[in-house]
């Protein structure tokens, strides 16, 4: 067997963007049951494998396109639960799109579409406000005029608003991705509320929410992260119903608060090796980001994930449990070799990056018996 077992790979990296089909035909808008609506959506660099698989399970978006730090696809969920997903930074409603040539005449085809009725603009931005705005290849853009003073007076009339250039009000944006063959015209979402401080050295939301998400979380899962000294997936794994949650760890970070923790979240100070407090076969699910053996004072890699894969071998249920695993890339093969000698066979697998260092996340169930 390879060093991987079955593993479905998913490489960021590697990955060819992928590219829609649906010419610029207008869509259903966000919320109605009539149709889907089309979406783009920006998240953190290096989550694309992550983030789409998410996206698939949790509101059976149909990809369109992705790269490493955006997506497209089609989507029956309203644009304000879509906006609500905390691993995603920036969600758009899709209105039109064009083919990529010039910008000035995608601008000219967008006012065009407005004004003979190809495009319209949802009802509910009537009367406000707004701005237009253009992301191109990852910047900001200015857009070349007069086009833009066509496109916002089509805007303008179609919506029957005027124009608030601080951003008070609606906004449309021009997006541009070097990959997408597509210029596209797309309403701002709602935008999200600011973010929860992340302590030094703990893993971001938007990671923790993806990681928690890949162990598919149920109700009655009976949770357990034994590297968890910032609670950060123990806090991400408070958003959806459990039986129980503990984090634990030898040391806890400084930067975290148990105080902030839900009620139902249980702190303790044990050795993930040994893991006294927990009894055996009484765990159903494991998520956990353990030392890389990069800065933390791990003396033998090996002999320490031994350890630690047989203590997790002990405080599993051995039916239907669940193991995500966090990993730096040059370690994940140890890992994973370690993994499969205490009985655990490869689910899923995938490339990401973790503040900017190159990680593999790993989700892991005991193998049959």
């Amino acid at each position: 067997m390879s060093r991987r077992g079955n593993a479905r790979r998913a490489s960021d990296a590697g990955q060819r963007p992928h590219r829609h089909t649906h010419g610029n035909a207008a869509v259903q808008h966000p919320g109605r049951s009539a149709g889907p609506a089309r979406y783009y959506a920006q998240f953190p660099a290096g989550l694309s494998a992550l983030v789409t698989a998410s996206l698939e399970a949790d509101v059976q978006a149909k990809l369109e396109f992705s790269d490493d730090s955006s997506a497209m696809f089609t989507s029956e969920t309203s644009v304000r639960a879509i906006a609500d997903l905390p691993y995603l930074k920036n969600v758009f409603h899709v209105l039109y799109d064009v083919p990529r040539r010039n910008l000035a005449s995608a601008l000219e085809s967008f006012s065009a579409a407005l004004a003979e009725g190809r495009l319209q603009l949802p009802r509910e931005a009537n009367g406000r406000p707004f701005r237009l705005m253009a992301h191109i290849d990852g910047q900001l853009a200015p857009l070349p005029k007069p086009a833009r003073t066509h496109l916002e007076n089509a805007i303008g009339r179609a919506a029957r608003a005027r124009v608030e250039a601080r951003g008070l009000g609606e906004e449309y944006w021009i997006v541009g991705r070097r990959d997408l063959d597509r210029f596209l015209l797309a309403r701002r979402g709602p935008k999200m509320t600011s973010k929860t401080r992340v302590p030094a050295g703990s893993l971001a939301p938007e990671v923790s929410d993806l990681l928690i998400r890949m162990s598919e979380p149920s109700k009655g899962d009976r949770f357990l992260d034994p590297f968890g000294g910032s609670h950060a997936l123990a806090r991400a794994r408070s958003r959806y119903p459990a039986a129980s949650i503990i984090t634990s760890d030898t040391v806890l970070s400084r930067d975290a608060d148990p105080g902030d923790l839900p009620r139902q979240v249980v702190v303790r100070c044990e050795d993930a090796r040994q893991l006294p407090s927990i009894e055996d076969g009484s765990v159903t699910t494991i998520v956990t980001d353990p030392p890389w053996g990069e800065y933390e004072s791990v003396d033998d890699l090996r002999k320490f994930l031994v350890a630690t894969f047989a203590s997790f071998a002990r405080v599993l249920n051995p039916r239907g449990s669940r193991v995500v695993v966090l990993m730096n890339r040059r370690g994940v093969g140890l890992l994973l070799d370690v993994a499969q000698e205490a009985g655990f066979q490869v689910v899923a697998s995938h490339d990401i990056l973790v503040n900017g260092h190159p990680a593999t996340a790993t989700l892991l169930r005991p193998a049959p018996a």
